[in-house]
């Protein structure tokens, strides 16, 4: 930014509605941004630990969470899901009243979350008559297929989707690198979109400077509540292999998802195996870590592309993403098991094959934070 021109005021809405994904990638996003101006950022579902949230200004709304595939508040109360909607569209009026954005970031609709579609809509009115000049911008992640929450046959929900980001958007912003995912490969429809488009790079996180080299396994479900089988998968084949003499020095850390129950703990620890709770550790463990075992989530790939470190991807099957983006890390060298229960004889092998090949090197963009800070510049003119 020159030093003539003044700061302009951006307000993210991201909604994490199950897991974090969303949510992660956006606040990074929202920091890169907020290096040159003033930022707001949607804090409206269930608490994310992080650390660092920079220069941002958290815009505080009632929590909801997608919950049996149906929107409910996150707190306990007497409170309806209707009441709490209500309460969240006069938050933002009253907010963007006073923030009068320059930009407004949407993070993923209409690609998903179209149980909010209201909400957003009645969002971006407000934007426009609070501020005229306002543009608008998607931000979606590299892989933007219909997800099992958008109950329509895939030519409606392409339609949908350009529909409304002719009519609603100034600018869609894709965070991938183009040499390993593009839109037009998974959305079928990109050709009729007639806003400007852009691929920003993958969002990674910053890392921290790296520890000391552990003999560590850790395994990860991501941000998301149905983390156990995977968790339960490795941990077995652990015993399975300390049984048969093997492992000796390393220990298995286990990361629970947002919100896992202690309880899972108890039944899943063991000789070697340690249990964390979803926190920011997960990040500086993955650096230090021999092997890493997750799930293929946008996030977590991120991560291993930037920590450098071994890794086994167990997509899950209910994302609509992790397979096709699990597909992409394979041919990076990257071992799969695409089984949603893996067997423990499977995992066993895939775990021993992988310490046996030395730490490999990623070619990949991870520069994606800061490019869309400066797409997002760029837009606003």
């Amino acid at each position: 930014m020159s030093a003539s021109a003044q700061p302009l005021r951006v307000l993210f809405y991201v909604q994490h509605l199950s897991g974090v994904g969303h949510y992660v990638r956006t606040l990074e996003i929202a920091k890169a941004t907020s290096h040159h101006h003033r930022v707001w950022m949607l804090d409206g579902g269930q608490p994310v630990p992080r650390a660092d949230f920079g220069q941002i200004q958290k815009l505080a709304l009632p929590r909801i969470q997608r919950r049996d595939g149906k929107l409910v508040p996150v707190e306990n109360g007497d409170c309806s899901i209707a009441t709490t909607m209500v309460a969240r569209k006069e938050a933002l009026a009253n907010a963007i009243t006073l923030i009068r954005p320059h930009v407004v970031v949407v993070e993923h609709y209409p690609f998903s979350k179209w149980e909010l579609a209201d909400e957003i809509s009645w969002m971006l009115k407000c934007a426009h008559n609070a501020q005229p000049t306002v543009k608008v911008m998607c931000s979606v992640r590299d892989i933007p297929l219909q997800t099992r929450h958008e109950c329509c046959p895939p030519i409606q929900y392409a339609d949908t989707v350009v529909q409304q980001l002719n009519d609603q958007f100034d600018a869609l912003i894709v965070h991938s690198d183009p040499k390993m995912a593009r839109l037009d490969t998974f959305f079928t429809a990109a050709d009729r979109i007639r806003i400007t488009v852009e691929h920003s790079g993958i969002v990674a996180e910053k890392l921290a400077p790296p520890g000391d080299p552990e003999k560590s396994i850790i395994v990860s479900a991501g941000g998301g509540k149905d983390a156990g089988r995977l968790l339960g998968s490795a941990s077995v084949a652990w015993r399975r292999l300390r049984d048969m003499g093997m492992l000796k020095g390393y220990r298995m850390l286990l990361f629970g998802g947002l919100g896992t129950e202690g309880a899972q703990a108890a039944t899943l620890s063991a000789d070697g195996i340690e249990w964390r709770p979803f926190s920011t550790d997960y990040l500086q463990s993955m650096q230090s870590c021999t092997l890493s075992i997750s799930c293929a989530g946008y996030n977590t790939c991120a991560n291993i592309l930037s920590a450098g470190c071994r890794a086994i991807l167990v997509p899950n099957v209910a994302m609509s993403d992790q397979i096709a983006r699990a597909k992409i890390m394979h041919g990076l060298g990257i071992p799969v098991i695409d089984q949603s229960l893996p067997t423990t004889g499977l995992m066993a092998k895939t775990i021993l094959n992988s310490l046996g090949h030395s730490a490999p090197h990623y070619e990949a963009d991870l520069n994606g934070a800061n490019r869309s800070a400066e797409l997002i510049a760029s837009f606003a003119g």
